[in-house]
């Protein structure tokens, strides 16, 4: 079987899997010197990870406003974490910015099916303040993409909506980087894409270029 995933609703199988990653989304508000507010779960999520994680974000230490303009803000904070039944989960990545709200899976092309052809698209995509995207491109490729592929991941993200972000209670246009992931179901952990700072990146990471709310510090 083969499938395009990409970023949060990646594969049901994965999120589901014991002791396996996954992605926790809250929206955490701060006042203007960067100290939490609020931390509120976007998936309902009352399981003993996600209630461990959000006691572990009120220690964290948040920036807010750009270019000294401090503001209060709201912002959506992804934590990859490795579930935890007792102790603290391990957390993998944590970032802030605008979070997704409604995505299509992409329709992975016949012949690029037919080839074996398999990798990621990187997409750098633009949001409006209504969470609407307002451009895409590519951004870079990894594996064996073609031209077909490419276009897929473009026109399905064209209809993508996301959270943005707030400042003073207004929403904001921001601007992100997206992996969509064309692999075999079998080969799903063959998602690692190259990112800012040349780290690498897991299928569900979505990193924001230019976020409102950043992140200081964090206990890990």
């Amino acid at each position: 079987m083969v499938a395009g995933c990409f970023g949060i609703a990646a594969c049901a199988a994965h999120a589901g899997e014991p002791d396996q990653p996954r992605v926790y989304t809250y929206r955490v508000d701060v006042d203007a010197h960067g100290r939490l507010v609020a931390a509120v779960p976007m998936h309902d999520e009352g399981d003993q990870t996600s209630r461990g994680l959000v006691r572990q974000l009120h220690g964290w230490a948040f920036e807010s406003g750009a270019a000294g303009a401090a503001s209060a803000a709201s912002t959506y904070v992804r934590i990859t974490a490795v579930p935890a039944s007792a102790d603290a989960p391990r957390i993998l990545h944590a970032s802030t910015g605008p979070a997704p709200d409604r995505l299509s899976r992409p329709q992975f092309p016949a012949a690029a099916m037919r080839e074996g052809r398999q990798g990621v698209v990187v997409l750098r995509l633009s949001i409006d303040a209504s969470g609407q995207v307002a451009a895409a491109e590519v951004h870079d490729t990894e594996g064996d993409v073609n031209r077909a592929m490419a276009e897929a991941a473009l026109a399905t993200a064209r209809g993508w909506t996301f959270h943005p972000e707030r400042v003073d209670g207004v929403p904001v246009a921001g601007r992100m980087l997206m992996p969509v992931c064309f692999v075999a179901a079998s080969a799903e952990g063959d998602c690692g894409w190259t990112g800012p700072g040349a780290r690498t990146y897991d299928r569900d990471a979505v990193i924001a270029l230019d976020p409102r709310v950043r992140l200081a510090s964090a206990s890990r």
